[in-house]
């Protein structure tokens, strides 16, 4: 999946961990992550709000939904109290997104997952698969893959340097098309985060792009797919080393840390480097 080549690019042994011996990290015990289960909420229910509806639905429905979603999940009455003023916010943000959307939105298609295959070196076919947020497909013959964000974006460094694969992947699944039930062939496509925090301006549609670079999203598309061809190609090599953290700055979570004794490592590195 998209989301697992992030995971090797940016922890190479958190793959090898995890899917190669087949270690699987257990739960913690009594904790539970209120941001985690609202930005789950604030997926489904859009998810749920879209195919019902399409456009056709106004910002309390919308916010009443990611309440019953919540609630569904088990949030806490305090934690809800808490959220409800986010949820009030990014309910009036996203109808205004809506509404000055409905003219140039043929189709919306939420949650929505695609695949294509291509050939390694040695002649391996290698499946891509990804679960897109969200796609647009435009009147004029574009198409949007968005991502709904509800923490930071990453930055468009990680995202071209492949840190940050997914939207770009995504893109790369859409030009050959591979997502189910979209037969269109897209003139062009964009690639958008949606920033939705809850706080006072706080939300935000971005693209992956950046103003400072001259790059298309095509450029870009077909840069992340000769990179990960790249990258799949040296892991086809049996003494391709799944390293822990190489490069400990892009490391955004690590289950497996001491599993693979980062910190002893590094600070045998750091012993070496004063000598």
């Amino acid at each position: 999946s998209v989301t697992n080549i992030e995971r090797l690019m940016r922890n190479p042994y958190g793959v090898y961990a995890r899917y190669i011996l087949n270690l699987y990290p257990l739960p913690k015990l009594e904790q539970f992550s209120d941001l985690s289960l609202y930005g789950t909420a604030l997926h489904k229910a859009l998810e749920k709000m879209i195919k019902n509806n399409n456009f056709n639905f106004d910002s309390n429905l919308l916010f009443n939904e990611m309440e019953v979603q919540l609630k569904e999940l088990n949030m806490t009455d305090s934690a809800l109290a808490f959220y409800r003023p986010k949820l009030k916010k990014v309910a009036q943000f996203i109808m205004q997104q809506q509404q000055e959307r409905s003219l140039s939105v043929k189709q919306s298609y939420p949650e929505i997952t695609g695949q294509i295959q291509f050939d390694l070196c040695d002649g391996t076919c290698f499946t891509l698969t990804a679960k897109a947020d969200r796609i647009d497909v435009m009147n004029d013959g574009t198409a949007e893959i968005i991502d709904y964000k509800t923490g930071s974006l990453p930055s468009f460094k990680e995202i071209e340097t492949g840190f940050a694969p997914q939207l770009p992947l995504e893109g790369l699944i859409a030009r050959q098309g591979g997502f189910q039930n979209i037969t269109e062939q897209f003139t062009d496509i964009s690639l958008s985060f949606w920033k939705i925090s809850g706080k006072e301006n706080g939300s935000a549609i971005k693209s992956v792009l950046s103003p400072r670079v001259e790059k298309t999203s095509h450029a870009l598309i077909h840069e992340s797919f000769e990179g990960l061809k790249n990258v799949l190609n040296a892991y086809q090599d049996e003494t391709k080393p799944y390293e822990a953290h190489p490069e400990p700055k892009r490391v955004l979570h690590d289950d497996y840390a001491q599993l693979a004794r980062v910190k002893e490592w590094l600070s045998e590195e750091d012993e070496g480097d004063n000598t």
